[in-house]
């Protein structure tokens, strides 16, 4: 059996878990022809052809182009051109209600149109439906708060600008919601060593705000500064005439979502965030949030914070990153350690975790299907949960697309892990 997740986050937490995109070693750009780098002689292909079932978690924020790759591939290696996925069982397992594939610069037609729900495959499949919530468990508020949860998708009383539930704790500023995911009391006595970062973060809608965040924190934490400098160049025809050569000043303040920055700002026993994968064996994905232990000007030496790797040591080198190709006009290549500070991180990041105290800033709103739904439900205890709203407001909007919501969720649309 093989246990695979859209995301890394997720991935780590599951039996051996993988990334879809390194177990199956998916291009990072796919399309309707794309197939998957795996040789028919490899051994790749034999540990497929011999698996007896493949569990893949949080596919509905996947492009369908990334399913229908894997189910070519699938085809070729196994020899079973008329069977789905090769005839290798597939579970997948997700929640609709969450969010959807991102496609960048798109429209709702064209989140919409990326979804499982409108491949070829969709029809194939046989729809079970889970009916508990295994994150908030008990009695009393969080039953409450679960069942309002489970509303969020269908109620048109909860659709658009919507009133958050008094049960929701407001902060009354960035700094209010940072007291209250990480108390100054603790921060400021923080070591390498400790697991307090695994179980707590802020959550917030761009990749914008961050910084608004994750800057502070880091300021509060004990210990020496250090920066780390990438090699920035810009990667571009030659033969252009008239193209003007990019500053480095330029290139550093280039900030995208999966890059490093440019000036990478660091303590020892800061939390940070892998944005690549790098040795998924070992639970090093795209996603994985570890604890800074050491670093020199080649290597950060972190411990892992969850998942069945929890508590092991890694060395992570300066690697090149390229960015993709329709986020710039050109490709900036970056040489930097592929992290980033994960004090907070992006409501699409958190998706597949469960934690214990998290806050939630929605200065800026949810803006695409599912994302409230997901910042409200990472938390265990309603009573750990914490919300940052603009000034002078109660509403927050929660965006909807009831096109992807078919019948098997208007009954019960929680989220089961």
């Amino acid at each position: 059996m093989l246990c695979i997740a859209s995301s890394g986050i997720t991935a780590v937490l599951l039996p051996n878990g993988r990334t879809a995109h390194s177990q199956f070693r998916i291009p990072l750009t796919v399309d309707e022809t794309t197939v998957c780098d795996i040789k028919v002689q490899s051994k790749l292909a034999d540990l497929l052809r011999g698996v007896g079932l493949i569990i893949w978690d949080e596919v509905p924020m996947t492009n369908r182009n990334v399913f229908e790759a894997v189910d070519r591939t699938l085809r070729d290696v196994t020899g079973k051109e008329d069977h789905l996925f090769g005839g290798i069982p597939f579970v997948l397992g997700g929640d609709f209600a969450q969010t959807l594939p991102v496609v960048v610069h798109g429209s709702r037609a064209d989140i919409v149109s990326a979804t499982l729900q409108k491949s070829f495959i969709w029809e194939k499949l046989k729809i079970q439906t889970l009916q508990k919530n295994m994150r908030l468990q008990g009695t009393g508020v969080n039953a409450e708060f679960a069942a309002w949860l489970g509303r969020m998708s269908y109620d048109p009383d909860l659709i658009g600008n919507i009133e958050l539930p008094a049960m929701i704790h407001r902060a009354y500023s960035s700094a209010d919601l940072c007291e209250r995911v990480f108390p100054a009391s603790v921060l400021s006595t923080i070591t390498a060593d400790s697991d307090f970062f695994a179980s707590r973060a802020i959550l917030a809608v761009r990749n914008a705000d961050l910084s608004a965040f994750n800057v502070p924190l880091l300021e509060r934490m004990p210990g020496e500064l250090h920066n780390f400098y990438s090699v920035d160049q810009a990667v571009t025809d030659d033969v252009d005439e008239g193209r003007e050569e990019f500053t480095r000043e330029f290139l550093q303040s280039i900030e995208l979502s999966g890059l490093p920055p440019s000036i990478l700002q660091l303590k020892i026993g800061a939390p940070i965030m892998l944005l690549r994968n790098l040795r998924p064996s070992e639970g090093l994905c795209n996603g994985t949030r570890l604890v800074v232990k050491a670093f020199s000007q080649h290597v950060i030496h972190a411990r892992i914070l969850t998942g069945d790797y929890k508590g092991n040591d890694c060395l992570i080198p300066r690697i090149q990153l390229h960015s993709l190709p329709d986020a710039l006009p050109f490709i900036i290549s970056r040489r930097q350690f592929p992290v980033r500070l994960c004090f907070a991180m992006t409501v699409n990041k958190s998706q597949g975790q469960s934690l214990e105290t998290v806050g939630v800033d929605l200065q800026y709103s949810a803006f695409s299907h599912g994302q409230l739904y997901v910042a409200l439900s990472r938390v265990t205890d309603i009573r750990r949960l914490a919300v940052l709203l603009p000034e002078n407001r109660t509403t927050t909007d929660n965006i909807v697309y009831p096109e992807v919501l078919g019948d098997w969720m208007q009954q019960f649309t929680l989220e089961v892990l």
